[in-house]
């Protein structure tokens, strides 16, 4: 069970809480809101790995949750070069920890 607890406690709490500063590029609408070209923006990571439309329960610490696609690591282009040595880097820490 390490393999979904390192994804569930990268969901939970991950390594970063909020994106680097990004400006709009142009107008745009998302849900109720107005964004204009040029505003400033931020990625709130804490709040989408907690989303209740993508994650059952989010406030809840489930190793055996079937579906996590967190974005503690970002997505796509922005996606974190050095995620797969954290995830390892998880995986020995942790397994050392059960050993003691």
């Amino acid at each position: 069970m390490i393999h979904p607890a390192i994804e569930e406690i990268l969901r939970y709490n991950g390594p970063a809480e909020m994106s680097n500063i990004r400006w709009a590029t142009e107008d745009v609408e998302y849900g109720d809101r107005h964004i204009r070209q040029g505003d400033m923006l931020f990625v709130s990571f804490s709040s989408a790995n907690r989303d209740p439309q993508q994650f059952p329960e989010p406030d809840t610490f489930d190793i055996t949750r079937k579906v996590n696609k967190h974005i503690a690591f970002g997505k796509g282009v922005h996606f974190c070069l050095g995620a797969p040595l954290a995830r390892l880097e998880g995986e020995i820490a942790i397994t050392a920890l059960l050993r003691i």
